[in-house]
C-alpha cells in the first residue's frame, strides 16, 4: 500500500509518500458505548508503521466506494521485490 500525506506547516506544504505493507486489521468493540466502535488497518516498513483508524460509517463508506469501481479492473499481477 502506497501511503501520501500532505500537511502544512510554518515552512508550507509539506508532502510524504511511503510504500507499506499492511500486516493487520483490528475491530474494538466498546461494550458500553457501541457508536466508539473503531476499525483500525495496521502497517508497517522498515523504519516507520501506524494505524489508519475508521468509524463503522467511514469503512461502510469507503467499502461501498471501492466495490463500485471493482468492475473497472481487467487484470492484476504482483509484483514482489
Amino acid at each position: 500500500m502506497e501511503i501520501k500525506i500532505k500537511y502544512l506547516n510554518e515552512n508550507g506544504a509539506i508532502r510524504i509518500e511511503n510504500n507499506v505493507l499492511i500486516k493487520e486489521v483490528l475491530v474494538r468493540e466498546h461494550l458500553m458505548d457501541p457508536k466508539k466502535k473503531k476499525i483500525s488497518i495496521g502497517f508497517t516498513n522498515d523504519y516507520s508503521s501506524g494505524l489508519l483508524e475508521f468509524s463503522p460509517e467511514e469503512f461502510d463508506t469507503l467499502m461501498k466506494s471501492a466495490r463500485d469501481k471493482v468492475h473497472l479492473i481487467k487484470r492484476m499481477k504482483v509484483i514482489r521485490g
